[in-house]
C-alpha cells in the first residue's frame, strides 16, 4: 500500500457513522474542526476541510456517549485524501488517524463506545473487530 493511501475498509467501518464533532490540533499550534465518519479502539476516519500530511502529530479533543465527557488523544495522521463527493464547489478532506499512548481509563471508554456503536448498527463484537472480522457471525 502507498503512503497516503487509504486501506482496505472493512465492513463494520463502512457501515458506522459516529456523530461526534472533533476539535483537531497540530503540534505547530494550528487548530481547526472536523467530525469522525468512523471509529474503531484504535482510530478514527475523519472529515475536514483542512488536508493534513501522513506521519504529522496531531491532538483530537471530543466526547462521546451519553455523557459531556470530553478526551484529549494524541494521533498520527496515516492517510489523507480529498472527498470532492460531499459538496459541489466544496473541498474536504477525509483522513485516517490512529490514537497513540491511550491512558487505560480512555481506553476502556472507547472500547465500549465502540462496541456498543457497532452493535447497535447490527456489526461485529469488538473481539471480531480486534482479530480482523469483517463480517458478523
Amino acid at each position: 500500500m502507498s503512503p497516503g493511501r487509504p486501506p482496505p475498509r472493512t465492513n463494520f467501518r463502512r457501515n458506522l457513522r459516529v456523530p461526534v464533532r472533533v476539535e483537531v490540533r497540530e503540534d505547530a499550534g494550528g487548530s481547526s474542526h472536523g467530525y469522525a465518519i468512523n471509529i474503531s479502539p484504535t482510530g478514527m476516519g475523519l472529515q475536514s476541510s483542512e488536508a493534513y500530511k501522513p506521519g504529522l502529530s496531531l491532538q483530537l479533543r471530543f466526547s462521546f456517549g451519553a455523557s459531556d465527557q470530553s478526551v484529549e488523544l494524541d494521533s498520527e495522521v496515516i492517510w489523507c485524501m480529498r472527498d470532492s463527493d460531499l459538496s459541489p464547489g466544496m473541498i474536504y478532506y477525509e483522513l485516517g488517524v490512529r490514537f497513540v499512548d491511550v491512558p487505560s481509563d480512555v481506553q476502556g471508554l472507547l472500547d465500549s463506545f465502540v462496541e456498543r456503536t457497532v452493535c447497535d448498527q447490527g456489526g461485529n463484537d469488538l473481539h471480531d473487530l480486534r482479530n480482523g472480522s469483517r463480517e458478523k457471525g
